[in-house]
C-alpha cells in the first residue's frame, strides 16, 4: 500500500463504484475503514492486476459521526439495518 498525503483543501472523488468494505482499529486508537473498488469493465486482463482500494483513517469520534449518518440515511431510506442496530 502507498501513502498518499491529500492536501489540505484538495477534494477527490472515486468514480468506480465499491465491492467489499473492511473496518479495524489501528494503533491510536482509530479506526480503519478500506474499501476495495470494482475495477473498470475497459480493462483487459483483470486476473494479472492486483485490487484496488482505498484506506481512510479516522479518530473514534469521526467514526461514531460516520455510523450515526449511516443509520439515519438507513432509516430515512427505509433499508432494513444490520441486526445490531434494530
Amino acid at each position: 500500500m502507498i501513502d498518499v498525503p491529500m492536501a489540505y483543501g484538495s477534494h477527490h472523488r472515486i468514480t468506480q463504484s465499491v465491492n467489499d468494505v473492511r473496518v479495524s482499529l489501528v494503533p491510536g486508537p482509530e479506526v480503519e475503514l478500506t474499501a476495495f473498488v470494482v475495477p473498470d469493465s475497459g480493462i483487459s486482463n483483470l486476473s494479472s492486476l492486483p485490487s484496488a482500494s482505498i484506506t481512510i483513517h479516522m479518530d473514534v469520534p469521526s467514526a461514531r459521526e460516520l455510523l450515526s449518518q449511516l443509520i439515519g440515511m438507513f432509516q430515512v431510506q427505509g433499508w432494513p439495518l444490520p441486526r445490531e442496530h434494530r
